[in-house]
């Protein structure tokens, strides 16, 4: 079992809070660590934001030595939602990277895996397997397909699908997804629409994570870190059969 599944078992649904790394290491640190403070699980340092050319594997090797909590390391495809167009040679020296390392996990395309036909994450702390529409919409038989492929890969902790969501008919394919799977694997949908409202379903659906930003949005929908830490919150209290208010919750700290 890897550490990220592990920390998926823990709770009803991770927060990840998206980190959009620029230049500034040190910056984007602190914000890491104000996140953490919130009540974030994880961090996300999304490194497609970096400058083109730079030497993404230095910038990796510098977030290890000075951030020590858990963090996912994302270069997003710009096929997918990416900033910058990067050489899919970094994203495979960052693979190389981050085994042993505890804490240090890696989302990667299902596309990319499929190209590189990587089939075992063994030594790495966690990998998400993500697939993000950004241009067309998933069809559901795609998606379980995809899910039942993700589910023999060794050592994967999570399979991630976000899709642009215009109108209920797109929500209902996300939704639909949810329940035809075993979830034997763990899986994150996050619907991108201008309705964040849509993004609160599927934590109440078995999806185990949702992305949460302190200061900069990566996709449409985000909500505020501070919000989903109070609706967590709130879900847990109802589970536990507390009868608390949302306000009392949340002044309580």
């Amino acid at each position: 079992m890897t550490t990220l599944t592990k920390l998926l078992n823990l709770k009803k649904f991770l927060i990840i809070t998206p980190i959009p790394v620029k230049e500034n290491l040190d910056y984007c640190i602190e914000i890491a660590n104000q996140a953490f403070k919130i009540g974030c699980d994880i961090v996300e340092f999304r490194l497609d934001y970096l400058p083109k050319n730079t030497d993404v594997v230095k910038v990796v090797q510098y977030l290890i030595n000075n951030f020590t909590k858990p963090m996912l390391l994302t270069l997003r495809d710009v096929n997918e939602g990416g900033v910058n167009k990067f050489n899919d040679l970094n994203k495979l020296k960052i693979i190389n990277t981050i085994k042993e390392i505890e804490n240090v996990f890696i989302d990667l395309e299902y596309n990319f895996v499929q190209k590189y036909q990587l089939k075992d994450f063994t030594n790495i702390s966690g990998v998400v397997i993500s697939h993000h529409f950004i241009n067309e919409k998933p069809r559901i038989e795609q998606l379980i397909q995809e899910y039942e492929y993700v589910k023999k890969l060794k050592n994967v902790s999570i399979y991630k699908v976000a899709s642009i969501v215009n109108d209920f008919s797109d929500l209902n394919i996300l939704i639909e997804f949810v329940f035809k799977v075993d979830h034997k694997l763990p899986i994150t949908v996050l619907p991108m629409s201008e309705n964040s409202i849509y993004r609160l379903i599927f934590p109440l659906l078995k999806s185990k994570v949702m992305y949460c930003p302190v200061t900069e949005s990566t996709a449409l929908g985000q909500i505020n870190l501070k919000k989903c830490v109070e609706f967590r919150n709130l879900i847990e209290s109802i589970q536990d059969g507390k009868l608390c208010s949302f306000n009392q919750k949340s002044s309580s700290k």
